[in-house]
C-alpha cells in the first residue's frame, strides 16, 4: 500500500513519522449520507481529504511502534497533523517503550 510521509520529528530520543494513504473504506459506508451529502460530495470532488493516518515511531532506525487510525476527513495534511500528531505520537511512543522493555527482558 502505498504511503506518503506528512510530518516527523524527533520527541524524547524517538523519530516520529507521520504518514497518510488511500483510506479503502468510501465514506459513504461512514457517514450517514442524508444528512452528511455536502461532505461526501467534497470529499468526491477532492476539496477534502479520506485517507487513514499512521504513526510510525523509530530508534536508532529500527521500527519499534506504530499507531494508526482511519476514515479521517480533514482539509489538508496540515490539518491532519495539528488534529491527530500528538495523540498517535503518544500511543505509538508508548508501543515503543513497551516493547524495549521487552526486547531487554528477552535478553537478560
Amino acid at each position: 500500500m502505498y504511503k506518503e510521509l506528512i510530518h516527523e520529528e524527533t520527541i524524547n530520543g524517538f523519530e516520529c513519522k507521520l504518514f497518510v494513504m488511500p483510506e479503502d473504506i468510501s465514506p459513504r459506508d461512514c457517514f450517514d449520507s442524508d444528512s452528511c451529502n455536502e461532505v461526501i460530495e467534497n470529499i468526491e470532488n477532492g476539496l477534502l481529504t479520506w485517507v487513514m493516518v499512521t504513526m510510525e515511531v523509530y530508534k536508532h532506525g529500527i521500527k519499534l511502534g506504530d499507531a494508526s487510525l482511519g476514515g479521517i476527513c480533514e482539509s489538508s495534511f496540515q490539518e491532519i497533523t495539528i488534529n491527530y500528531w500528538d495523540d498517535l505520537a503518544n500511543d505509538a511512543i508508548d508501543e515503543a517503550k513497551d516493547n524495549i522493555k521487552k526486547l531487554i527482558t528477552l535478553t537478560k
